[in-house]
């Protein structure tokens, strides 16, 4: 409550004052003291969360300590009262243990209004107190990254954009005219009805068009949206409502009023904020400009070629492919039950830089041919190779866009939204990769890669794999990769140990990466939130090689959803 409420006890305080004081500040240089300030403000953030789950963890501790306690003093009783007196059918003990979860529940509900109480007068704590004392507090919750000398926004725009990029405001129908929400309800249910209907009509259903059964369910949909868009709001989902149109639309004004700009950060998890003049001359900034090509010409011949390539590209290239952690986990518990993983053996990782845009257009549309041919393809689904080979073409050569009134086209590589590029890099990194894959397959060691992430073991002498690595930067103009080797690495959203050749596995966040998921305050479908910690139990799980380092993984996820509301 006291996160939510962003309200850590005062010893939090002492730890910042404590750890970075600002003591330095870069004359004449605007970035680099932004830079400081935002690697001091990191630093802080960073160990307040440190502490606070280890206040969590020793927390936890003792709530175990006193269940142990518990249990061992109940069962001595039930062991001292076993051959007690029967009174009115029950033996003491069960009347013992029926009067003991009545009052387990009774304290819960209790505690639930407690807190309900606490967090109104915490909340009235921070609307009531100077804005002084709090203004230099750096909080433990997700917050954008600030490439500004001062923060331009009040406390509420602020707090609404520490929200992030996936939280969707509470009712943003609601509060428009009744026209439009009558051409978005209109619009909403056909689609989906229509959807509903032509997949009810379609092998192997075959529903007639005018059947009962489709009219009837055309009916209820309409029935449910209108239901939806058109009962009233209670008075306080009015208010807060309206409340956060007002905030929005006010932050809206302040980036244009400020010209400032606004964008999601590389992993999506949090907003950058920046001066629009300095944006564009910076090169260090957390954010990657991406051709967006979902509606472009091109897209449904990119998506028609992924569709009937890619199960090709998966069947055939299986053994060296990894699809995500969990996967390379299962893969290499099988390297280690063959008695391959020793003591001695290394890790490496390496990533081919910028992969998607470096693949020479002409070479590549050569690469999938020849995979075709090497896999015994002269047609797929019926279409040649050339005609194939054709489209493939317009797909890579054909993506044009416009910045700054210019119309720009791409002509290296592909564009990163483009489903079919990845297929095709994939292709590409298959020929490429060749070489590397017959060596370690000579070898027995494993070989697997993600795209253009690649994991391999090896048991020979450090300097004779970054020998090979470094010859194998040498194979291709286009291709260059940086390697880490060791024997604890990170790879794709997992660390991989040599404990003394015991292979030990846990989840990896990347240091920039924020810990945040959708707000508990989101307009999200309820659902949501159950899948997201079900989805985080269930990663913990798979990723944990030891009961302790799930136990570590749950007080994270716990934190997280703390951190988040």
């Amino acid at each position: 409550m006291r996160i939510l409420c962003k309200f850590l006890p005062e010893k939090f305080d002492h730890l910042q004052y404590f750890i970075t004081p600002m003591s330095y500040t870069p004359m004449k240089n605007d970035q680099k003291a932004i830079e400081v300030k935002n690697k001091q403000y990191k630093t802080i953030q960073e160990a307040k969360r440190l502490w606070l789950i280890i206040a969590l963890y020793a927390y936890d501790i003792k709530l175990q300590d006193y269940e142990n306690q518990y249990q061992n003093k109940f069962v001595e009783l039930k062991s001292s009262l076993s051959n007690s007196i029967m009174i009115d059918s029950s033996s003491i003990v069960e009347q013992i243990t029926e009067y003991m979860n009545y009052r387990t529940n009774k304290l819960k509900q209790d505690i639930y209004k407690k807190v309900l109480s606490s967090r109104r007068i915490l909340l009235q704590i921070r609307q009531h107190s100077s804005s002084s004392s709090r203004k230099n507090i750096i909080g433990v919750s997700p917050e954008p990254y600030l490439d500004l000398m001062s923060n331009p926004f009040k406390t509420r725009q602020w707090n609404d954009l520490s929200l992030g990029p996936s939280c969707i405001r509470l009712n943003q129908s609601a509060i428009r005219s009744r026209h439009q929400q009558e051409i978005q309800m209109e619009n909403e249910y056909k689609k989906i009805n229509d959807k509903v209907q032509h997949h009810l009509i379609s092998l192997p259903h075959n529903i007639p068009l005018k059947s009962l059964v489709l009219k009837t369910y055309s009916n209820d949909l309409l029935n449910y949206f209108n239901h939806s868009y058109f009962v009233p709001l209670s008075y306080k989902d009015q208010v807060r409502t309206v409340e956060q149109a007002k905030t929005a639309a006010s932050i809206r004004r302040k980036i244009e009023k400020s010209d400032l700009i606004l964008r999601t950060t590389e992993k999506g998890y949090n907003f950058y904020v920046g001066s629009k003049i300095e944006f564009e001359k910076k090169d260090d900034i957390p954010v990657r400009p991406i051709e967006n090509t979902i509606m472009a010409p091109t897209t449904n011949i990119s998506n028609f070629l992924d569709e009937i390539i890619r199960p090709i590209f998966d069947n055939k290239c299986s053994t060296t492919s990894t699809i995500d952690g969990a996967s390379l986990i299962k893969k290499l518990k099988q390297y280690v039950e063959r008695g391959l993983l020793k003591p001695t053996t290394l890790f490496c990782t390496f990533d081919i830089r910028n992969l998607y845009t470096m693949l020479p257009q002409e070479e590549a549309l050569n690469i999938l041919v020849e995979f075709l041919h090497v896999h015994g393809y002269k047609k797929v689904k019926g279409i040649p190779l050339d005609a194939i080979r054709k489209l493939a073409s317009i797909v890579l050569k054909e993506n044009v866009f416009v910045y700054e009134k210019k119309i720009y086209r791409q002509v290296l590589g592909g564009a990163i939204s483009s489903s079919f590029t990845l297929t095709l890099a994939n292709i590409f990194m298959w020929k490429w990769q060749k070489e590397l894959v017959h060596r370690q397959d000579m070898t027995t060691e494993f070989y697997g890669r993600y795209i253009d992430d690649i994991f391999m073991t090896w048991n020979k002498l450090e300097k004779a794999l970054k020998d090979l690595l470094d010859e194998a930067n040498t194979w291709h103009p286009n291709i260059k990769l940086e390697y880490k080797i060791s024997k604890r690495l990170p790879f794709l959203d997992v660390v991989l140990r040599n404990d003394a050749g015991i292979l030990s596995t846990s989840l990896y966040y990347k240091p920039t990466a924020q810990p945040y998921v959708v707000p508990f305050i989101s307009d999200h479908p309820r659902h949501t939130f159950v899948n997201v910690i079900h989805t985080s139990l269930a990663h913990a799980i798979t990723y944990s090689s030891t009961f302790d380092i799930f136990n570590n993984e749950r007080c994270h996820i716990k934190l997280t959803l703390l951190l988040n509301g």
